[in-house]
């Protein structure tokens, strides 16, 4: 979980190895003119152009695999900044509701205190009734 940032630019990497190579396949099938579906290239058909080994079927499956991983890795990453922003508002909004909580209390503990002190300052005094004696 550390490595992640590292394991994602490799992925990537890779995801863009095969995509070139894939794009390499699908441009050389079609200089050698292989245009028909998965039909393979003969030897020495146009020369310069490398031999094909794999059919175009081939190819177009590798690609449309490699689009979909490309695809699933953008909404994973468009989740995963979902899910944070989410996170963030979530812990903001316990934050500030805590603070609240916390100010009523100790306003409510104020009052509390507050009333306490106006009775016993409207109360008389027992002491001072019972003097003298």
């Amino acid at each position: 979980m550390g490595h992640w940032n590292g394991d994602r630019d490799c992925e990537f990497a890779q995801l863009n190895s095969l995509l070139v190579d894939a794009e390499d396949f699908l441009v050389a099938a079609y200089r050698a003119g292989s245009r028909s579906r998965g039909q393979r290239s003969s030897v020495g058909l146009n020369p310069g152009v490398p031999t094909l080994t794999g059919n175009l079927d081939e190819a177009r499956r590798r690609a449309e695999a490699l689009f979909k991983k490309e695809k699933e890795l953008r909404e994973g990453e468009q989740g995963m900044a979902k899910y944070q922003a989410e996170l963030r508002a979530m812990q903001e909004k316990t934050a500030r509701l805590q603070a609240v909580r916390l100010a009523r209390d100790a306003a409510n503990q104020n009052s509390a205190l507050v009333k306490r002190k106006v009775l016993a300052a409207s109360r008389p005094r027992k002491h001072l009734l019972h003097r003298g004696g």
